[in-house]
């Protein structure tokens, strides 16, 4: 991925792109170099792999993929990416279109829930399932600790997590005040709050 698909706008769909009109394949063909689903930068689909690379344990290629089409980190090339800078494109011209780096279709899009997903699901790691939160965090070296609220089926969860020199991997739990021996924190009343401190290797 890092080798063929990286850019310094993000990641492109596919490399190299298509230079003419394939029947058998359809759509992505049609589209010029670049653009669309012929080697853009797909918004909704970069979340995908960072979600890889959280569950391979590289939480900064993560997050540096994510950096690089998150509207709040875009400001310094604002003038050349084109869209409000507070929402999510569905595309980001690839480095085989004209402009690179220009966002097309803003608003059009499920970047933004996807990026949610993958942001809160597997680099802040905190994955709701049937029986409770599963607590998997693969952060980058650049964030020391961090600290989130959650509520989930009616409790709240104060979560606070400390950086170790790996990212991944959780060392040790705490949960209200005593030490917690699983990654699925169980599910509390409505109306509960609750406080966990997480240690990673």
């Amino acid at each position: 991925v890092k080798k063929y698909l990286d850019t310094p706008y993000g990641l492109v769909l596919n490399n190299p792109p298509y230079t003419r009109y394939y029947p058998e394949l359809g759509e992505i063909s049609t589209y010029p170099p670049g653009y669309k689903e012929n080697a853009s930068i797909f918004c909704h689909n970069n979340p995908w792999i960072m979600i890889g690379e959280t569950v391979a344990g590289n939480g900064d290629q993560a997050f540096e993929y994510y950096r690089k089409i998150c509207p709040a980190y875009l400001q310094e090339i604002q003038e050349l990416h084109r869209t409000e800078p507070y929402v999510y494109s569905q595309m980001i011209a690839g480095k085989d279109a004209v402009i690179p780096g220009e966002a097309k279709n803003s608003w059009l899009t499920g970047a933004a829930a996807w990026n949610y997903y993958a942001v809160s699901r597997y680099i802040l790691g905190i994955r709701p399932e049937y029986q409770g939160l599963r607590v998997d965090p693969c952060l980058p070296a650049s964030l020391d600790e961090i600290r989130i609220s959650r509520v989930f089926r009616g409790a709240t969860y104060h979560i606070h997590i400390r950086n170790g020199d790996r990212g991944k991997g959780v060392k040790s739990i705490r949960l209200d005040g005593k030490p917690f021996e699983k990654d699925l924190v169980p599910l509390f009343p409505k109306g509960t709050r609750h406080e966990i401190i997480i240690e990673l290797h």
